[in-house]
């Protein structure tokens, strides 16, 4: 499957045009389903951002 991921080189690329040269992607899974399986991943999504953007600025979540 990652042959056919043409957004995240196509977003790496441009953001690397403007500076931003260590880009992390977060995905997110099941958005075709409105159940508990996207609210599931939607809220696993937003904790992997959190435990990034902490780890990105030093900050220990725990």
């Amino acid at each position: 499957m990652a042959q056919l991921n043409f957004l995240e080189p196509h977003l790496t690329t441009m953001l690397a045009f403007i500076g931003l040269r260590s880009v992390e992607f977060v995905r997110v899974g099941y958005e075709e389903f409105q159940d508990e399986r996207l609210r599931s991943a939607v809220e696993a999504a937003e904790q992997a951002v959190a435990r990034k953007a902490a780890a990105a600025i030093g900050y220990n979540l725990q």
